[in-house]
């Protein structure tokens, strides 16, 4: 009976955080810059890679069912808007659909800062994974930096695939 009791609490539990994600989101929206970003897969943060991107804002329409990121992408020096959308799949996991297919969740969040867990499969199959660290500013605490390395480390990505994206970010800020 016990067990029963306690399943059922934790359904309830996972059901009403479930629920209360869409109203999370919604005071992420705004402005944010991608700082930095680790991969398994160095060749998927060269120069020229779709998947290296300058990131301008974040936007969760009002149910918290779909997100929208306005980036840049450099392709031979040069900045290229894109607009990509993604669907919310369950909790605070979503797809999106650029240079692949992306599955990514939000793992870390403060007023300030937000450290996303992504998983890439591009058009050949390859996988890749990825942790980013996201800033309403250009720099976070070194609290929020060492988590950010503890998920790095949890994802098995060395620490020295760490790249500071914010650093070669010379795109225009709209």
């Amino acid at each position: 009976m016990k067990i029963l009791l306690l399943t059922l609490a934790f359904a309830v539990l996972c059901a009403s955080e479930i629920s209360m994600f869409p109203k999370q989101f919604a005071k992420f929206s705004g402005n944010w810059l991608l700082l930095y970003i680790a991969s398994n897969n160095t060749e998927k943060m060269s120069e020229n890679s779709p998947l290296v991107i300058y990131v301008r804002s974040i936007d969760f329409d009002s149910d918290g069912k779909n997100i929208t990121a306005k980036v840049y992408n450099k392709y031979n020096g040069q900045c290229l808007p894109v607009t990509s959308t993604g669907v919310r799949t369950q909790g605070n996991f979503f797809t999106a659909d650029y240079a692949g297919v992306n599955h990514f969740q939000i793992v870390y969040v403060t007023g300030k800062a937000v450290i996303v867990k992504k998983t890439n499969v591009d058009e050949d199959g390859v996988v890749s994974k990825f942790i980013a660290l996201l800033g309403r500013t250009n720099t976070v605490s070194d609290l929020v930096f060492e988590e950010f390395k503890k998920w790095t480390r949890k994802e098995g990505i060395p620490e020295e695939n760490i790249v500071n994206v914010f650093s070669k970010d010379d795109c225009p800020v709209t």
